[in-house]
């Protein structure tokens, strides 16, 4: 992986995100209500921003907090503080292969335009993939590469200690035998079972509603029991002859 080393990480990508978003220095310096000659000091290394000023930076930029914060060299206890947090925080209640593929992308130094112009991956999606998942390991490894990872989904593999990346991703959590389960530890055991509440949470079963739901209505209408029954074997007819 092709990882800039420099005290200066956090200066050298504010300027980036300054230019990709057609600013001037002065221009930043005005809309975060400082002077060019300070703002100048925090992209050139020489002042570290304050965890308030870091918060201004963000907004401004459309950044995550905690994404800045990491990036300056010389942390403070109360910078440490909150990193820490989030990032047990992270570890505990979400996908696995967030806080590494996160601080994979903060380390290679690149901007999300960047990585979408050598990816063709819209920032959207890479904000998606990182958030949720995926189950198209060629697309994850295509992101990866876009920051110098050509194996990110054997890297998340062996950073995360779980049999199947894919139980990261929505669509792989059903791989998972009765006796695997019965291996986990508590807190795979807890990432799995988040896996499939979101799952759940974010797919409908459209037998389900049909059979069990106490109102169903189309186009304002209630339906009968006989019309959900009419719509259950038309379903079957279709998905059968698709089969």
């Amino acid at each position: 992986m092709n990882t800039t080393i420099n005290d200066n990480n956090l200066g050298i990508y504010l300027r980036k995100r300054r230019k990709e978003m057609g600013l001037t220095l002065q221009e930043t310096a005005d809309k975060l209500e400082v002077t060019q000659g300070y703002f100048s000091n925090i992209e050139n290394g020489k002042r570290t921003p304050s965890i308030k000023f870091i918060t201004k930076i963000a907004d401004l930029y459309s950044e995550q907090i905690i994404e800045l914060l990491k990036r300056i060299s010389k942390k403070t206890q109360p910078m440490l503080n909150i990193i820490e947090t989030n990032d047990a925080f992270k570890d505990a209640h979400n996908s696995p292969g967030y806080y590494h593929i996160v601080n994979l992308r903060i380390d290679s130094m690149k901007t999300r335009l960047e990585i979408e112009s050598d990816s063709g991956i819209s920032t959207i999606k890479q904000k998606m993939v990182e958030k949720d998942g995926t189950n198209d390991i060629e697309l994850l490894n295509r992101y990866g590469r876009a920051f110098g990872v050509n194996d990110l989904y054997g890297f998340i593999s062996s950073k995360t200690d779980i049999p199947y990346v894919n139980w990261w991703g929505q669509g792989g959590i059903f791989d998972v035998t009765e006796e695997e389960y019965a291996n986990l530890n508590h807190k795979q055991k807890t990432i799995l079972y988040h896996s499939l509440e979101k799952h759940e949470n974010s797919n409908i079963h459209l037998d389900r509603v049909l059979n069990s739901a106490q109102y169903v209505y189309f186009n304002d209408r209630l339906l009968t029991d006989a019309q959900r029954g009419k719509i259950s074997r038309i379903l079957e007819t279709l998905f059968d002859d698709d089969m």
